[in-house]
């Protein structure tokens, strides 16, 4: 388990280091990470989660024929996150990054955000599009995060039915039990 405080410092120097490799390497910057609910922030399954959605990423990148680099891959209290170093229009790379997250079986585990050189957020909302939706109902993940409205359990439960056959069909690890886990 991890201190909050820790979670919220690796947060904050996560944003400092994505804010400076922008400006300094004047390109756009994704940060890859997962969203990992709950207090255990790099389960045994996120490494294989991570590089399996990662390899989607670059794909699409290359179908693209965006040009990119990975700078970073680092474990800290908030999980493991990559930085890619990319070149080209912001906005076309988040529309990939977006369009990854939602042809993905586990995509809306992911968590690509990216800055423009400037240090601006890309956000959906910047290309017309819905926030996200929660991982149990239609609504807006923050709105559902912000009023508590699941349980930890019911999330961890919702991520378990996502991970356990995305792991199984690329061979990636999964935790013995981790299917029957109970939060």
């Amino acid at each position: 388990m991890t201190d909050a405080s820790a979670v919220l410092e690796a947060r904050e120097e996560r944003w400092q280091r994505r804010l400076h490799l922008a400006r300094t390497l004047k390109c756009t910057v994704v940060c890859c990470a997962l969203v990992v609910p709950g207090s255990e922030k790099h389960p045994a399954w996120a490494d294989g989660v991570l590089e399996a959605l990662c390899g989607e990423l670059h794909d699409a990148f290359e179908r693209q024929g965006i040009c990119f680099s990975e700078v970073e891959d680092l474990v800290t209290a908030d999980g493991r996150y990559k930085l890619l170093a990319v070149h080209g229009d912001s906005h076309e790379i988040k529309r990939c990054c977006v369009s990854v997250e939602e042809a993905s079986h586990v995509g809306r585990l992911a968590d690509f955000d990216v800055m423009c050189e400037k240090g601006t957020v890309i956000g959906r909302a910047e290309l017309g599009l819905a926030p996200r939706t929660c991982l149990l109902c239609s609504a807006p993940a923050a709105v559902c995060v912000r009023a508590r409205r699941h349980s930890l359990h019911e999330i961890q439960m919702r991520v378990n039915t996502l991970v356990t056959p995305y792991c199984r069909e690329r061979g990636v690890s999964v935790p013995d039990g981790f299917q029957e886990r109970r939060c």
